[in-house]
């Protein structure tokens, strides 16, 4: 049998803050930023106790490798960069000298994302801005060896990654050889070779694809370069897909862009004397972000034998 001679337990009690505060980036709690956008962040305070509050303190902690802090806007306070803070207080907004009960304020300030993305290493990914608000005020009463009660509230903006997608094409190629006259003639067939390089910059891409539509009387050869490439061709719609998959982040800057090559070919009629033949029309490159959760998308624009 066991005997307990002695006994000691403690208690912790959690109180609940006099001070409320909240935060917004583009009026969303959940937003997920690009390169190059404008973060419009809107801070909410309020005294939710039952007496009014002196002094009170108003700050916020952003910081990220991928912010412009010389787009920093400020209408009121002050930002110190050693720190990465931003502070508030009653001589920026004449309220938080006495809070009264029940009293709610906004702040409001802009920053903008870079709009080149810093990628050196294999490391560079996955990008988050992290913003911690915090308001505090000395009248609200803390026990002797206890923590100060204070509110706060964080928010994690995900960066999402940005897709490229560019088309050359050339009748001189070095894998696939084309033939025909050039400039084009009347009833005589010409082939040319299409190129779509593709990259991807912070975050990996999975089911990424390019599509595109030939225009009738262009139709694809079935040369294409690499042979193995997935790319289809629907000789009906004339719909052309180019399954990539996965698309890792820094495809096309720290490793080579993903290319593919193909042929192409038109016989021109009496109706386009004198006028240039399209050869494709815009193609789109699509995918899904794995870190952001978000499908993605670019677009560049066609090709005609102006080439």
């Amino acid at each position: 049998q066991f005997v307990s001679y002695n006994k000691e337990s403690v208690s912790t009690k959690i109180e609940t803050s006099p001070l409320f505060i909240s935060q917004t980036v583009n009026r969303l709690t959940n937003y997920v930023a690009k390169a190059g956008d404008s973060l419009e962040f809107e801070i909410t305070y309020r005294n939710e106790g039952s007496i009014g509050l002196r002094d009170v303190i108003v700050t916020e902690k952003i910081e990220s490798p991928i912010l412009d802090f010389r787009s920093l806007d400020l209408k009121k306070g002050a930002y110190n960069s050693s720190e990465s803070v931003i502070t508030w207080k009653a001589s920026d907004f004449r309220e938080l000298a006495n809070l009264p009960p029940g009293k709610e304020g906004k702040i409001n300030f802009n920053i903008k994302v870079k709009e080149v993305i810093p990628i050196a290493n294999a490391g560079d990914k996955n990008f988050v801005i992290s913003s911690i608000a915090k308001i505090d005020s000395p009248d609200i009463q803390t026990p002797i060896a206890s923590n100060k009660i204070i509110a706060g509230n964080k928010i994690d903006i995900k960066l999402k990654t940005k897709l490229g997608l560019s088309m050359k094409g050339y009748y001189e190629d070095v894998n696939i050889k084309n033939t025909g006259p050039v400039p084009p003639v009347v009833d005589s067939e010409t082939t040319y070779t299409l190129h779509w390089r593709v990259m991807n910059v912070s975050n990996d891409v999975a089911n990424a694809k390019v599509e595109a539509v030939l225009p009738t009387g262009v139709i694809m050869t079935g040369a294409k370069y690499p042979e193995d490439a997935s790319l289809a061709y629907n000789e009906r719609t004339n719909m052309l897909v180019w399954q990539i998959g996965n698309l890792p982040a820094g495809t096309g800057i720290l490793t080579p862009e993903t290319e593919i090559a193909f042929q192409v070919k038109i016989k021109p009629t009496t109706n386009q004397i004198g006028k240039e033949v399209n050869l494709i029309e815009a193609p789109i490159l699509s995918g899904h972000d794995l870190f952001a959760n978000e499908d993605i998308s670019t677009k560049t624009e066609g090709k005609n034998t102006a080439l």
